[in-house]
């Protein structure tokens, strides 16, 4: 039976073009972006997550106090937290590909800087500044790019990309930690920074909105149903391009900010630690330093986030 096309103009009827159809047995061009979003998260959290391995080893080379090198990590996260917003609408903009290849740049640049600091403020500027930035187009744009791809699996295609957070922060703390033992922190940094360029930049030039703009249909999507053509709708203005809730809207649903709580709690409350060590002088009264450190729950270091308090001891304690 042949379809009437004047009957429903807003319908293609080369729903079975092999343009707009994707073989039964063909590879899914969807795992393609999983696997580059899921390295992106390997580099991005190794990158975020590795300044713990780095830390003893600045504070021996220049002397700072443990509370203003800890502080570089505060404005990293503050930054990337702040950044992570403009590059989800960033991405909705310009598509992907272009935001994190050049998010991906400024990552390698702020480690290749970072590399050359002599001074606290240029790792203030150089890791805190620049490396936030670029690291702020990491879990959002990647797992916002997956989520477009995928009806069927989609939860399996988030929890491959997702991993890639928890294999950075093992696998990138480990090569961090040798690399600086075999080169010093300053090459190790050097190191990561080329090694970014060479692996990120190339990983987000695959990348791509949505499978419209490679002539596919969603994962999982029933193939039985004739297509829309959507850019077609598009150019005549009697559909928007892109469906979804408005930025106000967003703003007002309770359901967003429930579980914008739930992973904030679990994502930021992670364990606080109180470490005493000894004075130097073994004649002198019972004199402990106290430090305060915050560990992140995805993480394997620890970040001293206050100046250790020198406290009298006394056969009472405190």
């Amino acid at each position: 039976m042949q379809f009437d096309k004047e009957a429903f103009p807003l319908v293609s009827t080369d729903h079975h073009n092999k343009n707009t159809m994707t073989p039964r047995h063909a590879f899914y061009y969807g795992w393609v972006i999983v696997a580059a979003c899921a390295v992106t998260l390997v580099i991005h959290a190794g990158v975020m997550y590795s300044y713990g391995i780095f830390f003893k080893h600045l504070i021996a080379e220049f002397g700072w106090s443990r509370a203003a090198t800890s502080g570089v990590h505060s404005l990293f996260m503050v930054i990337h937290g702040g950044s992570t917003i403009v590059m989800g609408w960033l991405v909705d903009k310009f598509g992907p590909a272009k935001v994190m290849s050049v998010c991906d740049f400024i990552t390698g640049l702020g480690l290749v800087l970072t590399s050359r600091i002599s001074v606290l403020w240029q790792l203030y500027a150089t890791y805190g500044l620049i490396v936030g930035i670029g690291v702020g187009a990491g879990f959002t744009p990647t797992m916002a790019t997956t989520t477009r791809w995928f009806i069927k699996h989609c939860e399996l295609a988030l929890g491959i990309v997702a991993s890639g957070t928890g294999l950075g922060t093992l696998i990138l703390a480990l090569v961090a930690e040798r690399l600086i033992a075999t080169f010093g922190w300053s090459t190790a940094y050097f190191i990561l920074g080329v090694t970014t360029w060479l692996v990120l930049i190339p990983s987000a030039l695959f990348l791509r909105r949505d499978p419209e703009a490679k002539g596919l249909q969603h994962y999982g999507m029933d193939k039985s149903l004739p297509t829309l053509d959507i850019k077609q709708q598009a150019g005549t203005g009697k559909v928007k391009s892109e469906s979804g809730i408005a930025l106000k809207a967003d703003a007002r649903y309770k359901l967003l900010w429930i579980v914008f709580s739930v992973f904030f709690l679990f994502k930021h409350i992670g364990l606080w630690e109180v470490k005493a060590r000894p004075p130097p002088r073994a004649n002198a009264l019972p004199k402990y330093e106290l430090s305060i450190d915050y560990s992140d729950s995805n993480s394997l270091c620890l970040i001293t986030c206050r100046e250790p308090l020198g406290l009298e001891l006394g056969p009472k304690g405190l």
